[in-house]
C-alpha cells in the first residue's frame, strides 16, 4: 500500500501555501481510501494530482513539472522539452499543466512508463461553482511537438500520436 497526501494549494500551486487536503492510501487495486471517523472509507480521489500519483511509475520518473495556471512561456517550453527528451530516451515521465477555464480549474497531465509504454494523457475539469470534478484519459503511442506552436500561458504545445478515445478515469459528485 502506498501512502498518499494531497494538498489544497489554491490557484498559485505554491507548495508553501498548501494545506493538507487528504491523507490516505492507494490500495493495490488503485482505489484511494481515506480514514474517516476511525474507519476506512473507500473513496476515489478525483484530482489531477491523485490520478497522476496513481499512474506514476516509481521513483525514477522524470518530473517535468506541475506548472501553474499562468506559468510563463519559458517554463512551459522547458516542460515540453523535458517530456520530449524523456520520451526520446525512453525514460518514464510526468507533467501537469494547469490552464485557465471559463468557470473551472482545468489541467492536463502527460505520463509514461518509459521504454515500450504508451503515454497517458489526462484532462481534469474541476467545476468551481459546484466543487465537482472529473478526469478523462486517453492513451497515445507517443507525444510530439505541435508544429508552429508558441508556448504561452494558455497553450499546450504537445499532441498525442495515434490517440485512443477518451474514457472517464473518475468523477466527483457535487458537494
Amino acid at each position: 500500500m502506498l501512502a498518499l497526501t494531497l494538498l489544497a494549494c489554491g490557484e498559485e500551486r505554491d507548495a508553501c501555501k498548501c494545506r493538507p487536503l487528504y491523507d490516505g492510501a492507494v490500495q493495490p487495486d488503485g482505489i484511494v481510501t481515506r480514514e474517516q471517523d476511525g474507519g476506512a472509507e473507500s473513496e476515489a480521489v478525483c484530482s489531477i494530482d491523485a490520478q497522476v500519483t496513481l499512474r506514476a511509475f516509481g521513483e525514477k520518473v522524470v518530473d517535468c513539472g506541475n506548472l501553474p495556471r499562468l506559468a510563463d512561456p519559458t517554463a512551459r517550453a522547458a516542460a515540453d522539452r523535458c517530456v520530449l527528451d524523456a520520451q526520446s530516451t525512453q525514460r518514464p515521465f510526468k507533467l501537469i499543466v494547469w490552464m485557465q477555464g471559463i468557470d473551472s480549474h482545468v489541467a492536463y497531465a502527460y505520463i509514461s512508463p518509459g521504454a515500450g509504454g504508451k503515454v497517458a494523457r489526462l484532462e481534469y475539469d474541476g467545476f468551481a461553482p459546484t466543487g465537482a470534478g472529473s478526469v478523462g484519459m486517453q492513451t497515445c503511442s507517443s507525444l510530439r511537438a505541435v508544429a508552429g506552436c508558441q508556448a504561452s500561458a494558455t497553450t499546450v504545445c504537445l499532441e498525442c500520436v495515434d490517440e485512443s478515445a477518451f474514457s472517464a478515469a473518475c468523477k466527483e459528485p457535487a458537494r
